[in-house]
């Protein structure tokens, strides 16, 4: 029996469950505190795969059998990941590891490191083996070069033990001292490229030294926080986060790099590999990783000459994303990235179809993107942080188009070689889209916030009952149809 040929049931049934799949995890993200495990999300996935019943039999195997195995990682990390240091936190006195992320500027004096613990001494120079994760602070003063430090790069630490961060799981280490080693060959190149970018954009001023790496590589900077702050009160945080935005301008360049040199397939393939190296030089943040599973799902769509329905490439995304990381899935950044895109591809599109006869498509578009991932994210941003931005919606139409161009022409920099002509050149272009960059996020930062402290569900359910009573989406494979004759993209 073919689709067209399903009773009614067999299609309204799919459909139903797809919407409350959505309605539960959205729902459960509201009501768990952030870094806990949404124990919602299995139930959401179980639901999810009700979509895949209208391809038989074996599309639902597929979904069952993902589902099975990343719960499996899951739960296995959980609960046999065994935090061990050998001696009372009390009585440590230095540790040595290897740093697991880059390091977080906490002002201009405190970086915050994040490490694996191989190896602890006590305060009697006892020394023995560990297999704990640490959070260290160390003041920058007691560094040569801040900058050399990297994910990937060994470190031994001298200081003490000051109890728990804010209910974290990793215990924090207050350091007096730091000796910096040297890394894999791997950490040692990485960390080498992102010095060269930081150093390059240094010859065009302090401003373009801490906004365009942030931007293109989420490279950290001491006085980062200052544009941070200035995009959080105009509504618009997430441009500073890499996420898919940032992606989606690499992928554009990467397959336009690779179509001029080897066609339209060659394209594709050249941006999936310098997406993926792109996605080792950033880090593996959750939101960007999201984004470059997406991506390349999208692009492997079109090599294969398949069709694609954005539900499921984000459905599949998650359920990669949580192969490769499974306890990323639990953090706020990735529960605000999945909101978003789901908001994006559900109301972002009813919006897009309802303005359609009154607004031109060159604003319709990213109004409905912009109003679409907003309408989604706002409770869970209120309902941790107790405060939104709604100039959020309006400035990013301005902003979004501002940046895109300034992360351009920093790429242009960063691909030319540096000289005299071309620094005065890229110092005066950039420096003037920084100034406006700076002058638009003050005006929109002006606007009053929403301040709201949520403690339930409640005012979300209410808003998306109705939303999701009104989409019957029928997702289809995650990539399917029958090949196409020919060739076209």
């Amino acid at each position: 029996m073919s689709h067209s040929d399903a009773p009614f049931t067999i299609k309204i049934i799919p459909r139903f469950l797809f919407c409350c799949s959505v309605f539960t995890v959205a729902a459960g993200m509201l009501c768990q505190n952030p870094g806990v495990l949404n124990r919602t999300i299995l139930f959401f996935l179980l639901l999810l795969s009700s979509t895949l019943i209208l391809l038989g039999r074996s599309g639902l195997f597929f979904s069952l059998a993902s589902i099975i195995i990343l719960f499996g990682f899951q739960y296995v990390l959980q609960q046999y990941s065994v935090s061990y240091l050998p001696f009372p936190e009390s009585k440590i006195c230095c540790i040595e590891g290897k740093l697991k992320d880059e390091p977080v500027w906490c002002g201009e004096y405190s970086i915050r490191l994040s490490l694996h613990c191989d190896a602890a001494t006590c305060s009697d120079g006892n020394s023995a083996k560990s297999d704990s994760d640490v959070t260290a602070y160390i003041n920058k003063n007691k560094l040569k070069d801040p900058f050399l430090l990297g994910r990937g790069i060994p470190v031994i630490i001298e200081g003490q033990f000051s109890g728990e961060e804010g209910g974290a799981a990793a215990p924090v280490f207050n350091g007096k001292s730091i000796r910096v080693g040297t890394g894999s060959s791997c950490a040692t190149l990485r960390l080498a490229i992102l010095q060269a970018v930081r150093r390059k954009c240094s010859l065009l001023g302090r401003n373009t030294e801490i906004l365009l790496p942030a931007l293109v590589l989420g490279i950290n900077h001491p006085a980062r926080g200052e544009f941070v702050e200035l995009f959080r009160k105009s509504g618009t945080a997430h441009i500073m986060a890499l996420s898919g935005f940032h992606a989606g301008l690499a992928g554009i360049v990467l397959f336009l790099m690779g179509k001029l040199f080897f066609g339209n397939r060659g394209g594709y393939a050249f941006s999936i590999a310098g997406l993926l190296v792109f996605l080792w030089l950033a880090g593996m943040r959750p939101s960007l990783l999201r984004a470059v599973c997406m991506y390349c799902i999208f692009a492997w769509g079109k090599l294969t000459q398949r069709n694609f329905s954005g539900m499921n490439v984000l459905f599949f995304s998650y359920i990669l994303t949580g192969f490769i990381d499974p306890l990323s899935l639990s953090s706020l950044s990735s529960q605000l990235s999945y909101l978003a895109l789901a908001g994006i591809i559900i109301s972002g599109m009813r919006l897009n179809h309802l303005l359609y006869p009154l607004i031109p498509g060159w604003l319709r578009l990213p109004l409905c993107t912009s109003l679409g991932a907003q309408l989604w994210t706002t409770f869970l941003v209120l309902k941790v942080f107790g405060v939104t931005f709604p100039a959020g919606l309006i400035a990013s139409l301005v902003l979004t188009p501002l940046v895109t161009v300034y992360m351009y022409g920093g790429i242009l920099w960063l691909s030319l070689p540096a000289t005299s002509l071309s620094i005065t050149l890229f110092r005066l272009l950039l420096g003037t889209m920084e100034g406006i960059l700076v002058k638009v996020g003050t005006i929109f930062g002006n606007f009053p916030p929403i301040e709201l402290i949520m403690h339930g569900p409640g005012p979300f359910l209410l808003l998306f009952i109705p939303v999701l009573l009104l989409e019957f989406h029928i997702p289809g494979a995650i990539i399917h149809g029958k090949r196409k004759t020919g060739f076209k993209l």
